[in-house]
């Protein structure tokens, strides 16, 4: 009888033992990668995910009082060569280069205009001096004719260029094809987002 308990006994060590070391080993595993995760792969990947800032808020831009169209139609050309002061005028040609940039980028003006987009002569600009970030700013509002492939429209580009440097920052640009003039309702176009104009140290 004590050499069967005993059989018995050894019998059941022998066939749970595997069962709790496993037990354990996975109870380990569980725990080595719960920190490896927690201490390691978390924190890269938190140092790597670079962080949002929102753009500079710009100054408002000058009042304009967009031209009808009757206006435009009836004696457009005429404007042209009085509808931007002469201290203006390097700034509104930067302004219009700008424009005409952020236009041809934008698939929607492309099909709508088609291709070969080109900014035209200005029919009434509004230029005002004011503060961005703490530095002066030269502002400057165009209302001005877009000329495309398959149609013409107008468009209405407000721009901030640093007083000290002439740097250039296109800050909203607006377009109207004929319908829209009528009912005053244009159309944003996509332009560049907005950055600091604060020179950075070169080292």
């Amino acid at each position: 009888i004590s050499m069967s308990l005993l059989q018995n006994t050894a019998f059941i060590i022998h066939s749970q033992a595997p069962h709790s070391i496993m037990g354990a080993q996975s109870t380990r595993n569980v725990r080595y990668a719960s920190s490896r995760i927690i201490t390691k792969s978390s924190t890269d990947t938190a140092a790597s995910i670079p962080r949002w800032s929102p753009p500079p808020r710009p100054p408002p831009p000058p009042s304009l009082k967009p031209l009808p169209l009757p206006v435009i139609l009836a004696g457009g050309l005429f404007l042209f060569g009085s509808s931007v002061k002469p201290q203006n005028k390097k700034f509104a040609n930067e302004l219009l280069a700008a424009a005409q940039q952020a236009l041809c980028a934008d698939p929607a003006v492309t099909m709508e205009l088609g291709q070969g987009i080109e900014t035209g002569g200005v029919y009434v600009s509004s230029a005002a001096i004011g503060k961005f970030e703490g530095r002066p700013v030269d502002q400057l509002v165009l209302q001005f004719q877009i000329n495309g492939g398959n149609a013409w429209a107008q468009g209405i580009a407000y721009g901030l260029r640093d007083s000290e440097s002439g740097e250039l920052r296109l800050v909203s640009l607006e377009i109207s094809n004929m319908d829209a003039m009528l009912s005053g309702k244009p159309s944003s176009v996509a332009v560049p987002r907005l950055t600091s104009l604060i020179p950075t140290d070169v080292e």
